[in-house]
């Protein structure tokens, strides 16, 4: 279950009482399933050190995963970010797989 963990990770040369230089809190990771409901991952997100905040600029970042996913889920989860967070930005790189299966 991947979502039974987080971790927090503090940047190099972050002072050691928990924000960095620009009073940012640590950088952290959130396990979680992307099959599973948007919903659940931003209340993960959200419960996670209460640094989260969806109405703060945000990078979302997807490399590689959404051709993993069933296409409702993808759907969703893109949907989910774009209605939640007004002010965030995805980055993605996707393969494209052609209908033999290779790169097209």
């Amino acid at each position: 279950d991947a979502g039974g963990y987080s971790v927090s990770v503090r940047l190099k040369g972050a002072p050691s009482g928990g924000d960095d230089d620009y009073g940012n809190p640590p950088y952290r990771l959130v396990g979680h399933d992307l099959r599973d409901p948007p919903a659940l991952l931003f209340a993960k997100l959200r419960s996670v050190g209460g640094a989260f905040d969806p109405a703060a600029p945000t990078l979302f970042l997807s490399e590689c995963v959404q051709m993993y996913l069933p296409e409702r889920s993808a759907r969703d989860l893109l949907c989910h970010v774009g209605a939640s967070c007004p002010d965030a930005r995805v980055a993605m790189y996707e393969p494209i797989i052609g209908p033999e299966g290779r790169d097209a």
